[in-house]
């Protein structure tokens, strides 16, 4: 796989309509952590997969006392009547 190639999804903000949709419906729910939390980590390496193959994917390295912030922050749970698909979003956070 070429190792210059990045693949990076796009971030499209929420339009006005659709918060007014999701709040209407009771779809919109405040989460512990932000992405913009997530982006505050202080190195990140590779993911490599069982044949040590790049995933493409990025493991997250934050300060010691921020990392835990965010990790306490992911293990809030969502409330059980709101369901959403986070499969594979955070593996693991790491603390540096």
């Amino acid at each position: 796989m070429n190792k210059d190639v990045q693949k990076k999804k796009k971030f499209y903000p929420i339009s006005g309509r659709l918060r007014n949709y999701l709040s209407q419906y009771k779809r919109e729910i405040s989460l512990a952590v932000q992405y913009e939390n997530l982006l505050q980590s202080v190195d990140a390496y590779p993911l490599m997969n069982e044949k040590n193959e790049d995933t493409l994917w990025q493991s997250m390295v934050y300060d010691q006392h921020y990392g835990k912030e965010i990790f306490e922050g992911l293990k809030k749970p969502i409330p059980h009547d709101f369901k959403i698909n986070m499969e594979g979003v955070v593996k693991k956070v790491c603390f540096g």
